[in-house]
């Protein structure tokens, strides 16, 4: 893989959410993903669950926790590092519990899920090498 094909991962606040516990989203090349998934929903109908989807993130950032129905704990058995999943009638929204709070990695749609959770660990493995 050529430098030019290699991603430039960063975190980038989330302006909708301020709760005392830090989310971030993460920054592929500049874009951020919670950012460009917001974009894709522009003039849909799953905007209003989008915004709920938020209103959950906001909430777990001002009080640590949800129900699991709103937030669940997706870590596979042996992982050392924590993966959870905000969730809504239709959408989902996939993130990690790393040293400064949760890092939002990519968003998707329920009837996506499986193919989106492989493409998630997957970002997930790109970013932690790339802070290496």
């Amino acid at each position: 893989m050529t430098k030019q094909n290699i991603p430039i991962f960063g975190a980038r606040k989330i302006d909708a959410v301020t709760g005392r516990i830090p989310v971030r989203q993460l920054s592929i090349n500049g874009i951020g993903q919670l950012d460009a998934f917001e974009a894709d929903l522009k003039d849909t109908t799953y905007l209003p669950e989008y915004r709920t989807l938020l209103t959950y993130i906001n909430f777990y950032a001002e009080n640590g926790t949800l129900p699991p129905n709103k937030m669940k704990d997706i870590t596979p058995g042996k992982a050392t590092v924590k993966e959870y999943e905000f969730r809504t009638k239709h959408l989902r929204v996939y993130a990690i519990h790393g040293k400064e709070g949760k890092l939002i990695l990519l968003c998707g749609y329920k009837n996506t899920q499986e193919k989106d959770i492989r493409k998630f660990r997957s970002l997930k493995e790109r970013y932690f090498e790339s802070l290496q």
